[in-house]
């Protein structure tokens, strides 16, 4: 950061993706996301921590630091996916309790309801995050705002909002009304 540069706005957040052999095995790797609102600018720093070795914050642990001024946000646009392995999982469940009903006479109908639990928690609860889209030309990679829904997070949208002059329920800025004066050629 610059100096005299003040943070006034942040928001963290830690995921991890569950895969069936690392989940068996051991701890899994975590992404480690942080994203800062200063007075000038929107940095977002992105990590992954791997079980079993100190944070470098080097390329060894996939370190990525993206800063965007202002003026370069386009827009903020609200994401969502439907968790679909998660979904697979609930209807599996459903489907094995209904081949082996005669055998799980006692556990199916409970298999049968936490797997329409799993799907329907997939489908009504999808994974939502924010997308900053920035102007043409803009250097830098994509920053995503992840789990919306928390204080932080909103406190922060709000912010970034009101910095680069976004309007909440508009897409893109309008463009500037040109008077005769400012007509080329005229």
């Amino acid at each position: 950061m610059s100096a005299g540069e003040v943070v006034v706005g942040e928001h963290h957040t830690v995921s991890g993706q569950a895969t069936l052999g690392r989940w068996l095995l051991g701890e899994r790797e975590q992404e480690m996301a942080s994203v800062f609102a200063t007075d000038r600018r929107l940095v977002a720093l992105r990590s992954v921590w791997t079980p079993g070795r100190p944070v470098t914050c080097d390329e060894r642990d996939r370190t990525s630091i993206v800063a965007l001024a202002y003026a370069q946000i386009l827009a903020l646009e609200p994401r969502r996916r439907v968790r679909l392995g998660e979904l697979l999982v609930g209807l599996a469940m459903v489907a094995v309790a209904l081949l082996f009903a005669s055998v799980l006479q006692t556990s199916g109908p409970a298999l049968a309801l936490v797997g329409v639990l799993g799907a329907l928690h997939a489908v009504a609860l999808p994974t939502r995050w924010i997308e900053v889209r920035t102007r043409a030309g803009a250097d830098g990679g994509a920053i995503c705002i992840a789990a919306p829904r928390r204080r932080s997070a909103r406190a922060l949208v709000r912010l970034v909002r009101a910095k680069a002059g976004l309007l909440p329920g508009v897409r893109e800025p309008s463009p500037p009304l040109r008077s005769e004066s400012s007509v080329p050629g005229a």
